[in-house]
C-alpha cells in the first residue's frame, strides 16, 4: 500500500513538472546555480521575466544607478532639449566627486557626448554629476527627475539619492526595477555605439592638454559576442553588480546580477543568464516597428493618398522549437481622412492575436510624412489638369 502511493505522488510530481509555464521562477538559483543575492532575466521586447531570484529585494545598486542617469539625458536628447555637442561647464561639486572619474577640473569645458561616454565605459562619478547638474540645473533637482522616472516606470522598489550611486543611506533599488530602467534604456539604439565600446581616447583638462584612454568596465563585452551594454557597478555595501544586455536576431535580453560575492562571479553569473535566454527563447516579429499597415485616400491634400506605418514593433517570445502564425486587426478612427495630416499623427492602432484569438499586442499606426492642404490655386490647376487629360 505504502509503494502505491509513493507511485500515485511521484506520477502526480512528473504531471506537474511538465505543465510548468515556459517562464520559470528559480528563487534559488535552480539549475543555472545563481549565488548572487539578486538576479533576473528579461525579455527586453515584451518586459517578460524569463528568471528571478529575489527579484525585488531592495538593494543597493551602486554604479549601476548610472543607467537611470544616462536615460534622462538620452530621453532629454531625443525631445531635442539639450544636445550631444552641447558644452558642460564642471562645477566645484562634479570635480571633487571621488571614486571612479575623469578627475576633470572646476571650469572645465566637456560635450555632454564625452560625459555620457565618461560615465558609460568609464562609469565617472565626476561625468555623471556634470551631466545630472546640466539638465537638473541641480543634483537635487535632478535626483527628483530620476524618482519620478522611476515611478512612471514602475520601478516599486526603487529610490534614488544621488546620480551615480556613490554610497549613501536610503539609495536603493531593485534587479527588477534595474531591468525596467535598463528596458527603457535600450530604446535609444545610439547609446549601444556608446556602451559597447571597449576603449576610447578623449581629451580632458582645462585646456584639453591632457589624454585619457576610457577602458570598459564590462568584461562581458569580451566573454560573449551577443553583448552590447551595458553597466556594472561596485562598492563594498553593494558588492559586485551588473545589469548586461545583448541582442541575437530580434531577441534582445536584459540580465541582472546584484551583490555577488566578486567581480568574476558577476560576469559568469550575468552570462549565464543571458546564455540560457539565447539558448532556450526567440522573438518572433510580428510587425516592425515603421511597416506599412495601411494607404489611405487623403481629401483635399497636396498627395491624394498617404502609408500609415506601425509606431511600434510587435513581438512575441517564444521557446525556440515553437511555431504560431498570427491575425491582425486594423482599426482606424474615421472612414475617411482629409488634409492637413502631420507626420507621426495617430490615426487608428493595430492589433494582433494568436491562433486562439488571445491579443498578443497592439501598437497605433501613424501617418508616415506631412500632407499639406491642397491651396485653391493647386486645386484648379489641378481640375485644368484633369480637363485636359479629359
Amino acid at each position: 500500500m505504502y509503494k502505491k502511493i509513493v507511485s500515485v505522488i511521484l506520477i502526480f510530481s512528473l504531471f506537474l513538472g511538465s505543465s510548468c509555464p515556459i517562464f520559470a521562477k528559480e528563487e534559488e538559483g535552480g539549475t543555472l546555480g545563481i549565488k548572487s543575492k539578486s538576479a533576473v532575466l528579461m525579455d527586453a521586447n515584451t518586459g517578460k521575466i524569463l528568471y528571478e531570484k529575489n527579484a525585488n529585494e531592495k538593494l543597493p545598486p551602486a554604479s549601476v544607478t548610472k543607467i537611470m542617469t544616462i536615460l534622462l539625458i538620452m530621453e532629454a536628447i531625443n525631445n531635442k532639449q539639450i544636445s550631444m555637442n552641447d558644452t558642460v561647464t564642471v562645477s566645484s561639486y562634479a570635480a571633487n566627486m571621488g571614486g571612479s572619474q575623469l578627475y576633470m577640473e572646476e571650469g572645465e569645458k566637456r560635450s555632454v557626448e564625452e560625459l555620457i561616454n565618461a560615465a558609460m565605459i568609464e562609469s565617472a562619478n565626476d561625468a555623471c554629476a556634470a551631466l545630472a547638474e546640466f539638465l537638473g540645473g541641480s543634483i537635487e533637482s535632478f535626483v527628483n527627475m530620476m524618482n519620478e522616472k522611476a515611478k512612471e516606470l514602475k520601478m516599486e522598489n526603487t529610490n534614488f539619492k544621488n546620480s551615480n550611486g556613490l554610497p549613501e543611506k536610503e539609495h536603493y533599488t531593485s534587479a527588477k526595477d534595474i531591468a525596467l530602467m535598463t528596458r527603457a534604456l535600450c530604446q535609444y539604439e545610439e547609446i549601444f555605439s556608446i556602451s559597447k565600446t571597449w576603449m576610447k581616447d578623449i581629451s580632458i583638462g582645462l585646456n584639453n592638454d591632457k589624454k585619457r584612454t576610457l577602458s570598459n568596465t564590462n568584461k562581458l563585452l569580451k566573454m560573449n559576442s551577443k553583448v552590447d551594454g551595458m553597466k556594472t557597478g561596485y562598492t563594498a555595501n553593494a558588492g559586485h553588480c551588473i545589469s548586461a544586455t545583448g541582442k541575437e536576431g530580434s531577441l534582445r535580453l536584459i540580465s541582472v546580477i546584484l551583490n555577488a560575492p566578486d567581480s568574476k562571479t558577476r560576469f559568469n553569473e550575468a552570462n549565464n543568464l543571458l546564455n540560457y535566454g539565447f539558448n532556450t527563447y526567440k522573438s518572433e516579429t510580428i510587425i516592425n516597428k515603421g511597416a506599412k499597415i495601411e494607404e489611405i485616400d487623403v481629401n483635399k491634400g497636396m498627395k491624394a493618398n498617404v502609408d500609415l506605418v506601425a509606431k511600434n514593433g510587435i513581438y512575441r517570445l517564444a521557446k525556440k522549437s515553437d511555431n504560431h502564425k498570427y491575425d491582425k486587426k486594423v482599426t482606424l478612427k474615421s472612414k475617411s481622412f482629409s488634409a492637413p495630416l502631420k507626420k507621426g499623427e495617430v490615426l487608428g492602432k493595430v492589433e494582433c492575436f494568436d491562433k486562439n484569438n488571445k491579443k498578443i499586442g497592439e501598437t497605433d499606426i501613424i501617418v508616415k510624412s506631412d500632407v499639406k492642404k491642397i491651396s485653391l490655386w493647386n486645386h484648379i490647376m489641378k481640375n485644368y489638369e484633369n480637363f485636359l487629360l479629359f
